[in-house]
């Protein structure tokens, strides 16, 4: 299938239609599967992470047969595989197997894209989805960030868990707990190749919109000031460790970590120094990633799909806004 697959034109054409009829209905019922490709646009603009890897209704309209096989045939090669293979097997047996089955494929004929980082982004900037009648405005709050080599790896893994990655964070505590506007908030920070977003992501009912977002805000600012302590990192580090080594228990968890390695050009530290990272963690070390990493109140982007004609008023606050109707066939206008 990697190396001769059949891209049958019928199939092609019943999986673009199918996806772009996805795409239609997340905007009727599942708004929250639509802000990624809706928040990278808006942050990275033209820069391929803009990109929404499954498309968009106008850009998979516009898509062929022909493109796809076109592709295939410049960009899937042997040099771009990464094979990991983990289970109960004699070596030279599967190394036999592997050999014959990929041996002959050349490697692929297209160059790869050279990609610089995208800037993070200066000011404040909003971006208002409008969802007419919408009961609740969703939300990220967030800008540039790192990339997969950033050297804090385990300092920034405690500040994200104790700030939005686990159910007693303080983006949860504050917002659902306490305050009741929300049933979910967290923090993301999409580390790879290049750097991804750092984000706050939550939703609430349209009236008490701006209510939640000052407070998400008045989080991210206590987060700058305030750090963590060593109790907090006690905490997130006893955290992080009891789910850790769970998500290398099966062969085909071990399989992608190791492909995950090689594809990034990591070694085993990466996995055995990790414990050992996070007990040299102090809250010194937090402090100065969140410095790096998290962006300041000023250098913020807003993106919000909700009732325009409710809310627009009050977001404008946040910054220049750009709006855009749920209906148009594109992420970004």
């Amino acid at each position: 299938m990697l190396i001769r697959p059949t891209l049958s034109e019928e199939e092609f054409t019943k999986e673009r239609d199918r996806t772009i009829a996805l795409i239609q209905a997340a905007k009727g019922s599942n708004v929250p599967a639509l802000m990624s490709a809706y928040a990278n646009r808006f942050m990275f603009g033209a820069h391929p992470y803009g990109n929404p890897p499954s498309g968009s209704e106008s850009s998979l309209a516009a898509l062929s047969h022909e493109d796809v096989r076109r592709f295939h045939e410049q960009y899937f090669g042997s040099d771009r595989l990464v094979l990991a293979v983990v289970g109960d097997f004699n070596l030279e047996a599967m190394k036999a197997a592997l050999t014959e089955a990929f041996g002959e494929w050349g490697p692929a004929a297209g160059l790869l894209p050279e990609l610089e980082p995208a800037p993070r982004i200066e000011g404040r900037r909003v971006l208002l989805v409008d969802k007419p009648g919408s009961a609740q405005t969703y939300f990220w709050i967030g800008n540039i960030g790192v990339a997969l080599d950033y050297p804090r790896r385990a300092e920034l893994r405690i500040a994200n868990t104790l700030f939005g990655g686990r159910f007693t964070s303080m983006l949860m505590t504050a917002l659902r707990v306490e305050s009741g506007l929300t049933y979910s908030a967290y923090s993301t920070v999409e580390q790879l190749s290049l750097p991804g977003t750092v984000t706050i992501r939550s939703f609430t009912e349209t009236a008490r919109t701006t209510e939640a977002i000052d407070l998400a805000i008045e989080l991210l600012v206590r987060l700058h000031r305030r750090g963590v302590d060593d109790e907090m990192i006690t905490s997130a580090r006893n955290y992080i460790m009891g789910q850790f080594p769970p998500t290398l228990e099966t062969a085909s968890a071990l399989a992608a970590m190791l492909a995950f390695l090689e594809q990034n050009g990591l070694d085993r530290d990466y996995i055995d120094g990790y414990g050992t990272a996070l007990e040299a963690v102090t809250p010194v070390s937090v402090h100065n990633s969140i410095s790096e990493v998290y962006p300041l109140v000023e250098n913020l982007v807003f993106v919000l799909v909700g009732d325009a004609d409710a809310i627009r008023d009050d977001v404008a606050k946040y910054g220049p806004v750009t709006e855009l109707s749920i209906t148009e066939p594109r992420f970004m206008p």
